[in-house]
């Protein structure tokens, strides 16, 4: 075609579904982007407050959608208007004048929309007027066929990373979503996710059982059935197994997170230990600052959430609660078995624990 090219979508309630943890429709408006598309309108019958759509795209939908509609195939009279249904996520950009429905020029659909005398109001009531083409390609109009869907796409994600340098020794279990980046020489192992933008860097060992949303991992960094939410993870991490990351939280370079240890919105320094049974949450941590197994932060009181600071190479003894808002200070010490309820100076141990009593011969009493 020598006119230039725009693309119209129908969403109906169908390409809201999810696919791999994003609306079909979305998979369509990231083809068409990949595909050098300039321009794009969505006709929409409602969308739903969780779905998000590029602002480059023409969205219209509600009561005066048809009306906007007509004025923007005016506005592209003379170019090719390719009709994609958005709810066939499986489109490539090498496919999408293939894929469409129907192909004509703006000027030519706009006079059989207005022939309809604006009579079809929905996105599917336009797609049965306007596109006298049979569909070729999978709907996600059923169970049955979002499960073919997901699992065409899936492998068609899973052969992309390989090509790209990625190990991949089985696919079982593994689930990708769009805007996931990962970087060649890591290795993803069964029963891993990746959702929403994710970006995982290179020479990584990601799994087995691991869940990654919307985070950003270093290069030589291991996550082994771990949980991670919205945070970010250095270079040379090692994290789990069993831990969860919640969201607000940075892991810096040389960390390393043991087993049965949960993190929340808190910033860990470089190279500091925290090897098992721990919970960290609401901190600001040194660097190489040793945990000891079933340390606790204390960071809520009921009604508001506070903050601890420990400073680079402190001791945190097992089982020391911080009641925060504490602070430890640089190369501090805790003893095992104490609550931290005040500050802790800089190179100071910390002792707050109920003195030791034996009582000789106790036992004998008893029996």
């Amino acid at each position: 075609m020598s006119n230039k090219q725009a693309v119209l979508i129908f969403a109906d309630s169908d390409a809201f579904a999810p696919i791999l943890f994003s609306p079909s429709v979305a998979w369509v408006v990231d083809t068409c982007m990949t595909g050098g598309i300039s321009s794009l309108c969505i006709f929409a019958d409602e969308i739903p407050d969780t779905v998000s759509l590029p602002d480059t795209a023409d969205i219209f939908t509600g009561d005066h959608a048809v009306h906007h509609l007509a004025n923007w195939l005016e506005n592209h009279r003379g170019d090719d208007i390719l009709i994609l249904d958005g709810s066939m996520p499986l489109v490539t950009p090498a496919s999408i004048a293939d894929s469409a429905l129907h192909c004509t020029n703006g000027g030519d659909l706009l006079s059989r929309m207005q022939s309809l005398e604006l009579k079809a109001h929905t996105a599917a009531d336009f797609l049965r007027a306007l596109t006298p083409n049979t569909y070729s390609t999978i709907r996600t109009d059923s169970s049955r066929a979002r499960n073919e869907i997901t699992t065409q796409l899936r492998q068609r994600i899973l052969s992309d990373l390989l090509n790209q340098g990625v190990e991949i020794p089985c696919f079982d279990g593994i689930l990708i979503g769009r805007n996931v980046s990962v970087g060649a020489g890591t290795t993803i192992l069964p029963g891993t996710i990746l959702r929403k933008n994710v970006t995982i860097g290179e020479q990584c060992t990601i799994g087995p059982n691991t869940l990654i949303e919307d985070s950003t991992i270093g290069e030589g960094t291991t996550l082994n059935a771990v949980q991670c939410y919205r945070s970010t993870i250095g270079n040379h991490v090692t994290v789990g197994p069993f831990c969860h990351i919640r969201p607000n939280s940075v892991i810096r370079d040389g960390v390393h997170i043991g087993d049965f240890v949960e993190i929340k919105n808190s910033d860990i320094g470089a190279h500091t230990h925290i090897s098992h049974l721990t919970y960290v949450g609401d901190s600001d941590v040194g660097e190489r600052v040793n945990f000891g197994c079933g340390v606790a932060t204390a960071n809520y009181d009921g009604k508001k959430k506070y903050r601890c600071k420990i400073g680079n190479h402190a001791f945190i003894g097992c089982n020391t609660n911080l009641v925060a808002p504490v602070t430890i200070g640089e190369n501090g010490y805790t003893a095992a078995g104490s609550t931290i309820t005040d500050d802790v100076p800089d190179e100071a141990l910390a002792i707050a624990r109920a003195r030791q009593q034996n009582k000789p011969f106790y036992n004998k009493k008893i029996r």
